[in-house]
């Protein structure tokens, strides 16, 4: 299984131009900045093909792979822009191929996850699109 074409075409539609070699990360650079962690293959495939777009930051903030970082049991992925939400994976589901998606967000003394009922490759496009029809 690979999402690889799915975000071309959602790219593609959404932005109405194609990605461009400039937009992805290679692979050796992705798993030289894992350090030998894993990852779902959505976002591995998502990093291959727009990891250095500059939708990555144009509001909310996807994270680079070296910049992953872990809060309890789960992986964030994705910053809010203010800094007050992040969105993560389960730690358990690093192998998983889509897994669910997480807003993280500290309340009182406690940091919190929520299910956010949708996939990570649903997930990242949906952002995208939110933040180009704002």
């Amino acid at each position: 299984m690979s999402f690889r074409e799915w975000y071309k075409e959602q790219f593609s539609e959404t932005l109405k131009e194609p990605l461009s070699d400039s937009d992805r990360i290679p692979d050796d650079e992705i798993d030289r900045l894992l350090d030998g962690r894993e990852i779902p293959l959505a976002l591995r495939d998502y990093y291959r093909v727009a990891g250095r777009h500059w939708m990555n930051s144009n509001y909310d903030r996807l994270l680079a792979p070296n910049e992953l970082r872990r809060e309890h049991s789960h992986i964030m992925f994705m910053d809010e822009n203010q800094n007050v939400g992040h969105w993560g994976f389960n730690q358990e589901d690093a192998a998983e191929n889509d897994p669910e998606v997480y807003l993280g967000q500290w309340e009182g003394d406690d940091f919190v996850w929520y299910d956010q009922g949708q996939t990570l490759s649903r997930f990242i496009i949906e952002s995208w699109l939110e933040t180009c029809t704002g």
